[in-house]
């Protein structure tokens, strides 16, 4: 069971910017110079798990869509509820 503020044994709390690159979402985009791409919006993720019956689409600029693909390893936060989750 987790319990906040205490750590398993052998981990540190260390701040996610040391080990990480932190970016914020998407904004909508116009079409010139873009590409649509599916996107994961804040309804697509459930308690534990990404529901994908329903994806939208969005328009990326060409020159930025490698900042915006979730790749594995990458973990997907969401501002609403704070819950982290894993990328597989």
């Amino acid at each position: 069971m987790f319990i906040p503020n205490r750590l398993p044994a052998g981990w540190r709390k260390v701040r996610l910017e040391k080990i990480s690159t932190i970016q914020t979402e998407i904004a909508k985009n116009n079409k010139r110079g873009s590409i649509e791409l599916p996107y994961l919006r804040v309804a697509n993720v459930q308690d534990g798990f990404l529901c994908l019956t329903l994806i939208k689409k969005i328009y990326v600029n060409k020159n930025k869509v490698s900042r915006y693909i979730l790749k594995v390893g990458n973990v997907l936060g969401l501002r609403t509820n704070i819950q982290i989750y894993p990328a597989t």
